[in-house]
C-alpha cells in the first residue's frame, strides 16, 4: 500500500474534472497516471477512496462511466 501511495504522490497529475463536468456533478474525482485515467470518489464520513475506473485514456472512456 505504501508503494503504491507514493507512485500515486509523485507521478499522478489530478486534475479539476473540467473535462468531463457531468462526472465531477455525480462526485467523481479524476488522476492522471502516465495514459490512464483513474475515477475514484471521497466518502468523507468514512475516510474512504473508492475507485470506480482506471481506463487507458485513449479509449473512449465517458463510455465505461
Amino acid at each position: 500500500m505504501r508503494g503504491i501511495y507514493e507512485y500515486i504522490a509523485f507521478n499522478a497529475f489530478v486534475t479539476d474534472g473540467a473535462f468531463l463536468p457531468i462526472l465531477r456533478k455525480q462526485g467523481y474525482r479524476v488522476v492522471i497516471i502516465d495514459r490512464h485515467l483513474v475515477f475514484y470518489k471521497i466518502n468523507e464520513e468514512d475516510k474512504l477512496v473508492i475507485i470506480y475506473a482506471i481506463v487507458d485514456g485513449r479509449r473512449e472512456y465517458r463510455n465505461l462511466m
